[in-house]
């Protein structure tokens, strides 16, 4: 495959991702991508190359490889090779649309040679096809008494509907609402839109998909379906829905990973050292009631109590004279 002149690059998603990244990381870090984009693979240069690549030490080269793998910016393959996963699903995204050219490439060059064959222009052909689909119809709304209309003997090669990228991109959202409603025993997750939809929704799914592509716009509603705030595991009950998804700021968000289901540690609070007022407290009630409160040593009458010294001496003897 040949190397990519450019590659789409947005440029507020890239200031959100590299922010907290010093400008030697962000350096290293556009290089690397550069790379990627000219080898079309996963970087496996040695790392005596990779530092000569970044005009610096090897040591130090390690280190910054280290700290973008850290940071979750770059990864190593299966075989050891340097990668990204933006890199990685762009690349798909380049091969499927290959494929998708050199297959429409060879149906025209069939339909071409078809038209030679019979002595006929694109025109002709393409106006049989449609004189072949109207008499389908006909026969179809007359019934099978004008039947005869219609000519048996070569079936026909009805001409499907155009699908635009958007039809693809809402089917995708409807198959995945179904997919939530039959997980949620029938019960539905996600508001389906009534087809054909308004031209506002249209357009607002147009957007994303001339900003992305099906591919990521697929991808961000597989985020969202496993993000249990989008899908009312929330204080309000709150589901989100194509309108809410097909916003740009939101699509932006499920696609950063904002809505991502992460857990969540709660911090360890540190102990604070017992005062003397807490030992004092702890053996006047042991000398005198005999009830030990400390919760982290054993009382004065054993080995490892970690009172004071002097206390332990004061606690024992008036517990004796008690």
């Amino acid at each position: 495959m040949k190397p990519m002149a450019w590659h789409k690059h947005y440029h507020e998603r890239a200031l959100n991702g590299m922010k907290n990244l010093p400008v030697d990381l962000r350096g290293v870090y556009y290089t690397l991508l550069d790379l990627m984009y000219e080898h079309m693979c996963p970087l496996a240069e040695s790392d005596q190359m990779m530092a000569a690549r970044m005009c610096c030490s090897v040591r130090k080269w390690k280190t910054y490889r280290d700290q973008l793998v850290a940071l979750g910016k770059i990864k190593f393959t299966d075989d050891g090779k340097l990668s990204n996963d933006r890199f990685e699903y762009e690349l798909k995204s380049l091969r499927k649309r290959s494929e998708n050219k050199s297959r429409a490439g060879r149906a025209s060059a069939e339909a071409r040679r078809n038209s030679k064959e019979n002595n006929e222009t694109p025109q002709q052909v393409l106006e049989q096809e449609s004189n072949r689909v109207l008499e389908c119809q006909s026969a179809r709304v007359l019934g099978d008494a004008n039947a005869s209309l219609v000519d048996t003997a070569e079936p026909y090669r009805l001409v499907p509907e155009e699908i635009t990228p958007v039809d693809e991109a809402v089917k995708y959202y409807i198959s995945t609402a179904d997919r939530l409603k039959a997980e949620n025993g029938g019960q539905k997750v996600w508001p389906v839109p009534k087809l054909p939809m308004a031209t506002t929704r249209r357009k607002a799914v147009a957007a994303r998909l001339k900003e992305n592509d099906l591919l990521t716009w697929q991808e961000v509603v597989d985020k969202a379906a496993s993000a249990p705030h989008l899908i009312g595991q929330n204080e309000r009950n709150w589901t989100a829905d194509l309108d809410w998804i097909a916003k740009r700021e939101n699509f932006d968000r499920i696609f950063e990973g904002r809505y991502d289901s992460k857990k969540r540690v709660a911090p360890v609070e540190a102990k604070k050292p017992h005062t003397l007022q807490d030992w004092e407290r702890w053996c006047k009630r042991w000398a005198w009631l005999g009830e030990w409160g400390c919760p982290d040593s054993p009382a004065p009458n054993e080995p490892d109590c970690k009172a004071p010294s002097n206390l332990i001496d004061w606690a024992i003897k008036n517990r004796s004279a008690a």
